[in-house]
């Protein structure tokens, strides 16, 4: 008798996993296939919390390479400013700051190209009745990632500095 409900259990867990099984399967064969299929979910685990959260911060810092035009006439009138600082920061990662120069290569977090993408100015315009419409501030020119060759260059070009440097 005790074998009857142990095959009933075994028969409403393996539905409820959603296990077919043959209709006359014996108990002990019904179990195996319960444990495979439960060690088989147990492998395919879903990320945890800490894991989306190093996965964010990973594609929040990856470095790309852009050049930055600044759009905004007010800040490029004078020829002493050559760029400028951009900030921005999330839970994650944290705050960011970086100088970004106009009109030259610079490597940069993709949070803070996100941030230069977002950044619009009010721009003037007409005779006599002036209106205005907001514009984008910086025109952005993404750049493909340097070649193992160029990056051979630059560090060999950054170690000849840092010898002159301390010369």
């Amino acid at each position: 008798m005790e074998t009857k409900t142990r095959i009933v259990q075994l028969k409403e867990q393996a539905l409820t996993l959603g296990i077919s099984h043959s209709p006359n399967i014996g108990p002990d064969t019904l179990e195996a296939k319960i444990k495979g299929h439960i060690a088989q979910l147990e492998q395919i685990k879903t990320p945890d919390e800490q894991e989306l959260r190093e996965a964010k911060t990973k594609d929040a810092s990856k470095l790309i390479r852009i050049i930055a035009t600044c759009m905004n006439h007010q800040k490029t009138k004078s020829s002493e400013r050559q760029g400028e600082y951009v900030m921005g920061g999330n839970s994650q990662t944290g705050s960011l700051k970086r100088f970004i120069p106009y009109g030259h290569p610079v490597h940069i977090e993709q949070l803070l190209l996100n941030v230069l993408k977002e950044k619009k100015y009010q721009q003037r315009f007409g005779k006599g009745n002036q209106q205005s419409r907001l514009v984008q501030e910086f025109a952005i020119d993404v750049l493909p990632d340097l070649t193992p060759a160029e990056v051979d260059d630059l560090k060999k070009i950054q170690a000849i500095r840092a010898e002159s440097a301390n010369v």
